[in-house]
């Protein structure tokens, strides 16, 4: 026995009807409304991890509609004076209860419960309770499964012409997301050792509360606040700008921290001469202290730079589709996690190793006193 439904489009506002093609849609990650409009294309895709984040988009006028199953549509919109649903549902469907094929017993007690149920009229009262009952309904008492062949086993490494432009595609966006951040972090990190070190007390305190509190709070948090929370206050970030903001202005802190170390490494006698000789203190720390700092922060700041690589892949929950997402998507999709997890990780690897070689060139480069 299963338990059928439909899918149903939500929409924002006052419109009733809403027609998909060309629109911005949100659908669940891995649901059937993903497979759905993926078939029938020209829907820019937006995919979420919940039922609860599509809806936060949906009335911050960020997507467009909302394309899922009846009753999660039923239980967090219908009672949303924001939300509309657009039209009837359509695309019937069934939910069912998976068991293993050993396990006949249990299948039998399952079918047993669910037609006892049925035939005393308790499904019947539970669905008009939660508003899923219709005409469809009743005529599950006839349903039969249909035979389903099993899958032939994809090996993503046999047939990598196929997945990996899919990755490399990722790939761009992990790349362009991560470049864009490091640059962000490395500017704000700047200033914020700066303003740390030789601002007034004002800003000192400022500049450190906000190393303690970014570092002390998961990145997480930051974007979820960055992108859902910013709204609330008028300001509309889309997912890869917000996702530049919470990368970028986390690394900032630590950037600091790393700018902080090398500034202070530099012997205090030397800034001192600098002033002996007429120097202001911007010209000393311009061209005596920051130069020589540099040299002490080129290895953290590109572990923090590679590190970034893997960190962008946090940004999918707030629907970026980078590399570790598309890797999620095709494992979902094929069942071969270890030969498209193998492919991933080279990939990471290759943008990775040659950001460590060229770190290790400009650090011998810099280091003139070690020749």
């Amino acid at each position: 026995m299963s338990v059928l439904s439909c899918l149903c489009v939500i929409t924002a506002g006052p419109d009733r009807m809403v027609a998909l093609k060309g629109k911005t849609v949100g659908v669940l990650s891995a649901s059937v409304a993903e497979r759905l409009l993926e078939g029938m294309g020209g829907v820019d895709l937006r995919r979420y991890p919940g039922n609860v984040e599509s809806f936060r988009d949906l009335k911050a006028r960020r997507i467009e509609a909302v394309l899922l199953d009846l009753p999660i549509a039923l239980h967090y919109a219908k009672a949303d004076p924001e939300l509309r649903f657009s039209g009837p549902p359509f695309a019937p469907g069934y939910y069912g209860i998976g068991v293993r094929k050993e396990d006949a017993t249990l299948l039998a007690a399952l079918n047993q419960a669910i037609k006892e149920l049925a035939d005393d009229h308790t499904l019947e009262r539970i669905y008009r309770q939660y508003g899923v009952w219709d005409e469809r309904q009743s005529a599950l008492k006839e349903y039969k499964a249909e035979a389903v062949t099993a899958h032939k086993r994809i090996s993503a490494l046999r047939e990598w012409p196929k997945y990996l432009p899919l990755l490399l595609r990722g790939a761009v966006t992990t790349v362009e997301l991560s470049v864009l951040a490091m640059a962000l972090a490395v500017v704000a990190g700047l200033v914020v050792v700066l303003l740390r070190l030789y601002g007034i007390a004002p800003l000192r305190w400022g500049a450190k509360a906000y190393v303690e509190v970014v570092r002390g709070t998961p990145l997480l948090i930051q974007l979820f606040l960055i992108y859902y929370g910013l709204p609330e206050i008028g300001i509309r970030l889309n997912a890869f700008l917000a996702g530049i903001l919470g990368l970028g202005l986390n690394y900032a802190a630590s950037e600091a921290e790393n700018y902080r170390a090398g500034i202070q490494s530099i012997p205090r006698g030397q800034t001192e001469a600098a002033l002996a000789l007429g120097m202001s203190q911007g010209q000393t720390l311009r061209h005596v202290v920051l130069p020589q700092a540099l040299r002490v922060v080129i290895p953290p700041v590109t572990n923090d730079f590679i590190a970034m690589f893997k960190d962008s892949s946090i940004v999918s929950v707030i629907t970026m589709v980078e590399l570790t997402k598309v890797y999620g998507m095709l494992a979902m999709s094929t069942y071969d996690y270890i030969g498209l997890g193998l492919m991933t990780a080279g990939i990471y690897f290759a943008l990775s190793y040659p950001a460590s070689l060229y770190a290790a060139w400009l650090e011998r480069k810099l280091h003139h006193d070690h020749r």
